[in-house]
């Protein structure tokens, strides 16, 4: 009889628009935003919640007056980030609020998940009544996102807090270490990701011992000038906190959501003003009760030639040259689509103590890769690391089909036991591209990494390699 053998498949690889440098302006010291005015001026003169309905807004100027509140409406459908591209100056003297939404309390009449800011993702729910009453027992449920928060897994704890720019906070109580909310994305906000979702408090066995939710995740806003842009007001993309409570009765709290990401691209960029995309609190109240984990910080990026930062910024914003923002509308794409005949799930766990697939062979099986946006003949490389055995460098066949949707296929052999697969690819750009140091780049190379990420690696003409995550 063959062998049982589980394969522990890593996070798919899907390679988002990252792999998609922006092109840096050369020659004279001069940026455009590609905006065509066809918004025309955008001057609010009082509070306004802002409908986020399309991919990106062309304004002729920007110019949001002290004492004026710019909040927005998300794209639940598409979760789709705020890009505001201007041809003229932009002028912030009152507040942009793109933060997440506080988690439920544990009291609340409706348990529902707290809205992530435009292009932030959502925060789990907390658990609500015993396991005995099946029209309202609901357990906890994790935060969505790339660093989302997973949920309360035992009596009386609290949910973990969202990761983006570090991995997430651990609740309170027996969570282990596999359920940290892990950091994703890179500095220089390609793709545009907001925050994640905290985790959902409390969990239920034959008592009654109700969680609040978790804090939703800041959102992503970028705002692009041909001109200047000066902040001497606030932007936020904060991600919300935890749900509390209104009574007396004991509450386990949420994780927090985490912080968004705020980028700004101009000739000139002057902040005196405050820039803030903080991960909220898993603490709502001082209790006996169990807190839930704090959500981690987002990322802020200015790129400009000349800056004057006299302002705050939490975190530290990373800066640089501007580049013209020309994300494309088809990303590259490559994912492990099924190992001996066995569909991978979408999103697979990617630990060996809880295996994603199991095939019952000795015998080669053919693991199957699809991809999309990826130059066909481009051979993808499998990376085979078995627990009981020699690890393998399995090469596939050459992508066949067409650009948009093609297909390759190698023959694997598993030890018995666990095994973890790695997918990677390699490939000349089929157009001109420009790394994110403003060099052109002569070939990128993609891999995931041990925790379901992906590297993108940019050889640009001089030989410099330059990495980012996502």
């Amino acid at each position: 009889m063959a062998p049982s053998i589980s394969s522990s498949i890593l996070r798919s690889l899907t390679l988002g628009a990252g792999v998609l440098a922006l092109p840096l302006l050369a020659g004279a010291q001069s940026f455009s935003s590609g905006s065509d005015g066809s918004d025309g001026a955008f001057n609010p003169q009082s509070d306004m919640t802002f409908d986020v309905t399309q991919a990106e807004y062309n304004f002729t100027t920007i110019d949001i007056p002290q004492g004026v509140t710019v909040t927005f409406n998300p794209d639940l459908t598409n979760n789709s980030p705020v890009v505001w591209l201007a041809s003229g100056d932009v002028t912030i003297a009152g507040t942009i609020n793109a933060d997440g939404e506080q988690g439920h309390d544990c009291d609340a009449a409706f348990f529902t998940r707290s809205v992530g800011g435009p292009g932030g993702w959502s925060g789990g729910t907390g658990a609500q009544a015993p396991i005995g009453d099946p029209d309202v027992s609901l357990q906890a449920t994790a935060g969505h996102g790339p660093g989302g928060g997973r949920e309360a897994q035992s009596d009386f704890d609290g949910g973990n807090g969202a990761g983006h720019l570090n991995p997430g906070n651990r609740g309170q109580g027996s969570q282990p270490n596999d359920r940290i909310a892990k950091a994703y994305g890179n500095s220089f906000g390609v793709p545009l990701q907001g925050g994640s979702g905290g985790g959902g408090g409390g969990f239920q066995t034959n008592t009654i011992v109700k969680g609040s939710g978790g804090g939703a995740g800041g959102g992503a806003l970028l705002i692009a000038s041909s001109g200047d842009i000066a902040v001497s007001g606030s932007i936020s993309a904060d991600g919300g906190e935890s749900g509390g409570r209104t009574t007396t009765a004991d509450c386990y709290f949420g994780g927090g959501g985490s912080g968004g990401f705020i980028r700004l691209v101009a000739n000139d960029i002057t902040v005196s003003g405050s820039l803030s995309a903080r991960g909220g609190s898993g603490v709502r109240q001082d209790s006996t009760s169990r807190s839930g984990g704090d959500g981690s910080l987002g990322r802020i990026r200015l790129d400009a030639f000349t800056f004057d930062l006299s302002g705050s910024s939490v975190p530290n914003a990373s800066t640089g040259p501007p580049v013209l923002l020309d994300l494309p509308s088809a990303a590259p794409r490559l994912t492990i689509a099924t190992i001996g005949g066995n569909a991978v799930p979408s999103d697979p766990s990617g630990t060996t103590s809880n295996p994603d697939v199991t095939i019952m062979s000795s015998d080669p099986v053919a693991v199957v890769v699809n991809a999309a946006n990826i130059p066909i003949g481009t051979t993808v490389d499998l990376l085979v690391f078995a627990a009981n055995g020699p690890s393998a460098i399995v090469t596939t066949s050459g992508l066949t089909g067409s650009v948009a949707s093609s297909t390759a296929t190698a023959n694997v052999t598993f030890q018995p036991g666990t095994t973890q697969i790695v997918a990677t690819a390699q490939f000349t750009p089929s157009k001109s591209l420009t790394a994110p140091n403003g060099e052109a780049v002569a070939s990128v190379r993609i891999s995931s990494t041990a925790d379901g990420q992906q590297e993108v690696a940019y050889t640009t003409v001089s030989g410099e390699v330059i990495s980012v995550s996502q």
